[in-house]
């Protein structure tokens, strides 16, 4: 008799993991047949990453040689620099002959004092109506 009893209480516990048991049947059942798809997704995903890969490679090149043919239409530093210092030392110049000519004044310079004379009497006037 016990050992009906222990074989009865053996199948108890088989029979009450019997649905755990089924649904993990099930999930290796379902992993079994989309298994071969996970593979040809990941075929597909591997062609997609290459290709795209390919094309962003492509397109790298092509910026790097139009950099290339952009390059020699740049100017140098040393070209920038020589041309900068010249023009200051023309500016320079202009400056200090300017200031040393022959001592003549241009015509704002003399006529300054007229014209801040006409806007004192306009202004004195507009106030003074």
């Amino acid at each position: 008799m016990a050992d009906l009893e222990h074989l009865a209480k053996e199948f108890e516990k088989v029979h009450d993991e019997l649905p755990l048991l089924l649904v993990r049947v099930a999930v290796v059942e379902e992993w079994q047949r989309t298994h071969p798809d996970t593979h040809r997704l990941e075929g597909v995903a591997l062609a997609l990453a290459s290709t795209t890969t390919a094309a962003k490679l492509h397109d790298m090149n092509e910026l790097r040689k139009q950099i290339d043919t952009e390059r020699g239409t740049f100017i140098t530093r040393e070209f920038y620099d020589r041309e900068h210092q010249r023009i200051r030392e023309e500016l320079s110049d202009l400056r200090s002959s300017r200031d040393t000519s022959s001592g003549e004044k241009g015509l704002l310079e003399q006529l300054w004092p007229f014209i801040l004379a006409a806007l004192t009497f306009l202004a004195g006037h507009l106030v003074w109506k």
